[in-house]
């Protein structure tokens, strides 16, 4: 699988889970999720991975890092818990979106 491909089946993985378009925050904070299990948590590899600016993205990334979801090399998140994944990643999405805070206990 290309890159390409991978970008493509990510943000179409965004659309239907945001139920947005791809030019809204809400379904690029869900690419960005989805692309940091690819490419790491990472602003840079996320923005060439999913080829968009860095500059859209920063904020984003700045209250991931700030929740504890990225943390160093890792993505820390439940997202494939059959009961609660799905939640769990709108969630984290409305975390990077700065709508609600992430905090541990």
């Amino acid at each position: 699988m290309t890159e390409e491909l991978d970008s493509e089946i990510v943000w179409k993985e965004a659309e239907r889970i945001s139920e947005a378009k791809r030019d809204e925050d809400v379904c690029i904070a869900t690419a960005l999720l989805l692309a940091s299990i690819c490419v790491g948590p990472n602003m840079k590899n996320c923005a060439k991975f999913l080829k968009i600016p860095r500059r859209r993205i920063a904020w984003m990334c700045q209250n991931l890092r700030k929740s504890g979801i990225w943390k160093g090399r890792y993505v820390y998140a439940d997202w494939e818990d059959e009961e609660y994944g799905r939640i769990s990643l709108i969630c984290d999405t409305f975390v990077a979106l700065g709508i609600m805070e992430k905090t541990n206990g």
